[in-house]
């Protein structure tokens, strides 16, 4: 977890499942956030790679938010690492 950051998880999930993130404004991680979310607007493959393999962790991490969230990790690492570096490129130019 983040400090700052705060998360709520809906308990149904009918008709879908829900997770909330807030923080202030100026929080250390809002810029990575605001990253990952507008790569994610320009990527629509990548986009759809993610919502995929959240959509099957879900389906066989029905017990566990956090069991969910550790198989979740390896992907949103590996997407967070190209949206950096694209942001990066955006900025040399």
């Amino acid at each position: 977890m983040h400090p700052g950051v705060r998360w709520w998880w809906s308990k149904s999930r009918k008709p879908i499942q829900r997770v909330v993130h807030v923080c202030v404004k100026g929080n250390a991680w809002s810029p990575a956030a605001i990253n990952f979310r507008d790569y994610l607007r320009q990527f629509p493959d990548k986009r759809m790679q993610y919502m995929q393999q959240k959509r099957q962790l879900s389906e066989s991490s029905t017990s566990s938010v956090a069991i969910y969230s550790l198989k979740k990790a390896a992907l949103l690492y590996r997407l967070n690492g190209e949206a950096n570096a694209w942001r990066d490129a955006i900025n040399r130019s």
